[in-house]
């Protein structure tokens, strides 16, 4: 795990990693807690889909210890969507895709003939 901490800083540049922990998982509480020094950093209250809470916890890397910005505030501080630049219309054909290519259901879902 420390080898996976340290790819993070080198090839991602990372400040910090989170993880969430079920509250009934002491084992994994432990381990990240005593063992790899993680701290919490906060409660997620009826996170899991059966409503137990999960632990949200965080190890930093560096020394910048401030508190990383939850979803709602980084939509916020998100700037304007620029207008496309995209000038090229895209074929419409009745039943294909833009390339006019059957309707691209995904690979392998079809029949296929031998």
């Amino acid at each position: 795990m420390e080898l996976s901490h340290r790819a993070m800083v080198d090839v991602h540049q990372a400040d910090y990693c989170s993880l969430h922990v079920r509250e009934s998982n002491v084992v994994a509480s432990h381990l990240y807690r005593k063992t790899l020094a993680y701290d919490e950093d906060d409660v997620e209250v009826a996170y899991y889909a059966d409503g137990e809470d999960a632990h949200k916890l965080i190890k930093w890397f560096t020394e910048k210890r401030e508190k990383p910005a939850k979803d709602e505030d980084k939509k916020a501080e998100a700037a304007p969507a620029l207008p496309s630049t995209d000038t090229k219309p895209e074929a419409k054909k009745k039943g294909g895709n833009a390339k006019g290519h059957g309707k691209g259901k995904g690979k392998g879902k079809g029949k296929r003939r031998r």
